[in-house]
Formats: structure tokens, C-alpha cells, sequence
């Protein structure tokens, strides 16, 4: 069965005449001017107009002296009577043309507005960011803490899965669970495409294209023990003020199966304003101890959030 063609359509652009033939009406029916072969356009759905009895020859061919359209078969031009012989083929219509008319840009400051506001609200964070505003401060306390972490070699419990399953495991269960997706066929997405034959016909073609869609791939997981060192405690020690210097803790070991493992020490100054406000700076120990008791500071506080800028507190 052969495909259906239909006629694309065009208007006349010396007396304005909608909704032309291409096939059909090879001159305007209202003011007799020639079919422009770069006016042509698709119709749409509602306006499709079947070429009957229609045998495809090929593209049309371009006058190269005025411009209008004949049929393949023409050995003339039919406006201006020259040879067609080195006449060149109409110009071929993508999908994309719906309409022989333009779209109107946007006007500019459409674009330009969000723009400027990206950029002028960009601005107003950095700014808060960055600005900030000194002030006097006393140091009104100070706090320290030191931590061991005691750790147990003993069986804990993990997961992984179970193509990746230590040697060392044991008490193993199993159980299924998603690992990942995987994109698998799921038939056709078909549509019908115009396709301009380049004589002010056009014909449908259906076009097909696999469809897929994604599906779980599941996978054993497995739940087991292992012997392993673990952190079971800590033993900590912390004191506010400088006096007793700070010191590690004791640690006891309560069997062969215990070790001392990291450490960890933190050390703060509170520091007051003359509102009465506090700030926190963790610091280290020997930038800790040297800011004394009672002690008068000159630093900058943060626009945003208000926090103190440690690194700003120089003696004054």
C-alpha cells in the first residue's frame, strides 16, 4: 500500500494570501504571483490536505533567474520562460518549520532581570560573608578536655555483600536486598515524521526507536561477625581554668583484650563583650594558655551569624 502525501502549504508575501497549496497552486490564486519554493511549511494536523493521485518525480526545481518553482518534469520556467537546465533543487523543510512566521525575540530586559537579581542577591551573600565589625572582648573562661580511646579486640557485627564476604567471617546470614538498576528493553516509541519531498508535498513516515526502562538487580547481603578491634570506651579528664595544667587521663585495662587507641583534646576560650554576650574559640594549647584571665581583646564579629573571628584577637 503506498503512503499518503499530503500538500504543504505557503503564503504569498506580495498580497498576503494564508494557506497555499504547495502542489496545487503553483501561482497565487488571489494575485497570480509565483510559489516561493522557501515559503513552503507543514500544516498542521487539522489543515493536512491530501495530494490525490499524486506521483512523486522528485524535488521541484529553482528558477536561477527569478526565483519561482516548476515541476521536475518542466523544461521551463513558467514566470519567466529560461531553461531550467542548471535549475536548482527547492530547498528541503525540517521538522522544526511549523510556521513561516518568525518568532518575536524577547525583549531584553526579560532576559536581563533574573539575571541581575542572581547577581545582585550573589553580592548581598558575599558581602554578609566578609563584612564584619570589631569590638572589645574580655576573656571570661576557659575549659579543656582530654579523651583515650580504649578499644576491645572482640566479634562485631557488619555487613557487606556476599561476593565480598572476608575470609575471617563468621555466624553469616543471607539476605536479598537491591544493589544497583539496569536499563533493559521495553519495545518501540513510534511516531510519524513529515518528510518534505521538495515539490510542495510532503509524506508521513512512522519511525520507530527502542524504549527502555530500568528494573532493581538484587543481590545476596550478608550480615557476620568478625574479630576486630572496636572502640569499647573512653576515659576522659577536663577541668576549667588553666590551674591544674591539663593532663591525660588513667587508663585501666580491664583484660589482655584491651588497648589505648586515638586521642583527642580540645581547648576553649570564652570570651564576653560588653553586652554581656559570650563567644567560644577552640584553639590550641599553647594559643589556650596564653590568653589570660580577665584579659582585654580587640576582635571582629562576624555580620552573618553573629560568631567571632578567632584569628582576629590579637592582644591590644
Amino acid at each position: 500500500m503506498r503512503e499518503p502525501v499530503f500538500e504543504m502549504l505557503w503564503d504569498c508575501r506580495y498580497c498576503g494570501e494564508k494557506k497555499l497549496l504547495g502542489l496545487t497552486h503553483r501561482h497565487c490564486a488571489r494575485c497570480g504571483a509565483a510559489q516561493d519554493p522557501a515559503a513552503r511549511y507543514f500544516p498542521a494536523e487539522t489543515e493536512k490536505v491530501a495530494a490525490l493521485d499524486h506521483r512523486y518525480v522528485g524535488a521541484d526545481s529553482v528558477c536561477r533567474y527569478c526565483g519561482a518553482a516548476a515541476a521536475r518534469q518542466a523544461h521551463h520556467c513558467g514566470r519567466c520562460g529560461a531553461a531550467l537546465a542548471d535549475s536548482a533543487a527547492a530547498p528541503l523543510h525540517a521538522l522544526s518549520v511549523a510556521s513561516p512566521s518568525p518568532t518575536p525575540p524577547r525583549p531584553t530586559w526579560r532576559l536581563l532581570l533574573p539575571i541581575s537579581l542572581l547577581v545582585a542577591v550573589a553580592i548581598t551573600v558575599v558581602i554578609g560573608l566578609v563584612w564584619k565589625t570589631e569590638q572589645g572582648f574580655v576573656v571570661a573562661a576557659h575549659h579543656w578536655q582530654r579523651a583515650i580511646s580504649v578499644e576491645r579486640l572482640g566479634p562485631v557485627r557488619q555487613s557487606a555483600w556476599c561476593s565480598e564476604l572476608p575470609a575471617a567471617a563468621r555466624d553469616v546470614t543471607r539476605r536479598p536486598e537491591q544493589r544497583s538498576r539496569e536499563r533493559v528493553p521495553d519495545g518501540e516509541e513510534c511516531r510519524l515524521e513529515k518528510q518534505d519531498q521538495g515539490d510542495g508535498t510532503f509524506k508521513e513516515v512512522r519511525t520507530c526507536s527502542p524504549r527502555f526502562k530500568e528494573q532493581p538487580v538484587y543481590e545476596d547481603k550478608c550480615d557476620f561477625a568478625v574479630e576486630k578491634w572496636h572502640a569499647e570506651r573512653q576515659a576522659k579528664a577536663e577541668g576549667d581554668g588553666r590551674h591544674p595544667a591539663p593532663y591525660w587521663p588513667s587508663v585501666a585495662h580491664s583484660s589482655p583484650n584491651e588497648r589505648e587507641g586515638a586521642r583527642r583534646e580540645l581547648y576553649t576560650v570564652v570570651f564576653r563583650d560588653a553586652a554581656g554576650e559570650t563567644y567560644r574559640c577552640e584553639l590550641p594549647e599553647r594559643a589556650w594558655t596564653a590568653f589570660a584571665p580577665g584579659a582585654a581583646y580587640r576582635g571582629k564579629v562576624r555580620a552573618v551569624g553573629g560568631s567571632l573571628d578567632c584569628a582576629s584577637l590579637p592582644p591590644r
